[in-house]
């Protein structure tokens, strides 16, 4: 799918299995690709930035729907820069929570820059 966006975040999780990618638009606006391989679906909307406020859990908030031919979904990711290592050992500069239909999604992923 092309995109104008430019490329900020790639991600993915294995159970269920999914991958996102974050692209920034303009300001704290993002566009957000959620492909969701086990129900075979790409959900794609605008979501808006938000910086964590807790000093404890620095991060980054994504909130926004999600929509696939009519469909929308409301869903949130939480990015941490920090280190994470997935099930066959590859290291990535990031961490993901994909936060859909009330349960938590964890994943890895890299920042672009």
């Amino acid at each position: 799918m092309e995109s104008d966006a430019i490329p900020y975040f790639q991600g993915f999780g294995e159970v269920p299995k999914w991958s996102v990618k974050i692209g920034n638009i303009q300001n704290n606006i993002f566009e957000v690709q959620l492909k969701l391989e086990d129900e075979n679906d790409t959900y794609i909307g605008l979501m808006q930035k938000m910086e964590s406020e807790n000093p404890s859990m620095p991060g980054e908030f994504f909130v926004g729907q999600l929509d696939n031919q009519g469909v929308k979904i409301d869903a949130q990711f939480f990015l941490e820069r920090a280190a994470c290592s997935d099930s066959k050992k590859v290291e990535h500069n990031g961490r993901i929570t994909l936060l859909k239909n009330g349960k938590e999604h964890y994943g890895c992923g890299n920042f672009v820059r």
